[in-house]
């Protein structure tokens, strides 16, 4: 798994997944005024393709606007915003064990025995 790809689903997994998700691919891809959705959900579907079992179905199924409410997508949202959102949800919900390679920071590591 690369650094990137790790320090996007250690994002996604955290308490603000939007900002740090922001954050981390402002300083990796695009450093723009305007965000490019559509870039940002490319390379969390290539993620998702990596490590996640997401068919297709399960995904146009749950980018339904009736199903927007649960992952925090509103009416508001266009199509590229509300797929960054289902991703990002999806993301953060996948046990660590599906990542393999996914190395966790120092702090949580057990310390070694002297």
């Amino acid at each position: 798994m690369q650094k990137i790809d790790q320090l996007l689903v250690r994002a996604c997994k955290s308490h603000n997944p939007p900002m740090r998700v922001r954050s981390v691919y402002r300083r990796f891809y695009l450093n723009t005024p305007s965000q490019n959705n559509y870039h940002l959900a490319k390379v969390l579907s290539q993620i998702a393709d990596r490590y996640l079992a997401l068919r297709p179905s399960e995904l146009l199924s749950a980018l339904h606007p009736e199903n927007r409410p649960f992952y925090g997508a509103t009416t508001e949202d266009d199509h590229w915003t509300m797929a960054v959102k289902l991703l990002v949800s999806r993301i953060g919900i996948t046990p660590t064990s599906r990542f393999p390679g996914l190395t966790h920071p120092l702090r949580f590591r057990t310390p070694l025995a002297a």
